[in-house]
């Protein structure tokens, strides 16, 4: 639309400013000038637009590529955390990083026509930058990503490992207590018994999450 109002000032230029009628001369400078104003003024309307609109586009896709950064070099603190990294590193590697470049190729591309038309200030050539060197920045990104994800599930397997020799030997612990439980039967020794029950039952509920956490690590690593 721009395009084609700004090839139409040239017409709008060379309009009469005079019309020559059989019995009278109109003057129409008046209306011309008008008419001037009113397309200069639709122009810098569209223009404004074109560039809000073109810079909102171009700021969206940097911020996207901030947070994609922030969150792959993230490292995940759950085995839960790992899964969704690894589904986000998996996808964008497989079409959404590729969808990302052709926007930004699309947005580029577009700015460029609209450079041809009217003159950018500088901070949409400072975007226009920022944007530009984002793709090349994100590949750094994406080996630091896929060495955290390595050194991650390492981390877990070994943590696993381990959790589940403490869960093995607390779980046989908590069983020879509670039989050592059963077997006391002085009432005189009622608050020592709660006391002992409510220790027990603190070690039951810490071995239930412990298992808990293998079972989400035990998924993750049967998923992947």
């Amino acid at each position: 639309h721009l395009k084609f109002y700004l090839e139409k000032k040239a017409e709008v230029n060379n309009l009469n400013n005079k019309k020559e009628l059989p019995l009278m001369c109109i003057d129409l400078s008046f209306f011309k000038s008008q008419l001037i104003a009113l397309h200069d003024n639709l122009i810098d309307q569209l223009k404004t637009a074109a560039c809000d609109m073109l810079s909102n586009i171009k700021r969206g896709l940097c911020s996207e590529f901030e947070t994609l950064q922030k969150t792959l070099l993230t490292v995940p603190e759950t085995a839960k955390e790992m899964v969704v990294l690894t589904d986000l590193f998996d996808k964008l590697r497989a079409h959404e990083f590729q969808d990302l470049l052709a926007k930004v190729k699309d947005a580029l591309s577009k700015t460029i026509v609209l450079m041809n038309l009217i003159t950018l200030g500088p901070e949409e050539l400072k975007i226009n930058s920022e944007l530009l060197l984002w793709p090349k920045k994100m590949k750094p990104v994406f080996k630091k990503c896929s060495k955290i994800l390595e050194e991650s599930k390492i981390r877990f397997e070994e943590k696993l490992a381990a959790v589940i020799r403490k869960v093995k030997v607390d779980l046989q612990n908590l069983a020879e207590h509670t039989t050592d439980l059963e077997a006391l039967g002085d009432i005189s020794m009622i608050q020592e018994y709660r006391k002992e029950a409510l220790q027990l039952r603190k070690r039951v509920k810490a071995a239930e999450a412990a298992i808990a956490w293998i079972n989400e690590v035990l998924i993750y690593i049967r998923n992947h």
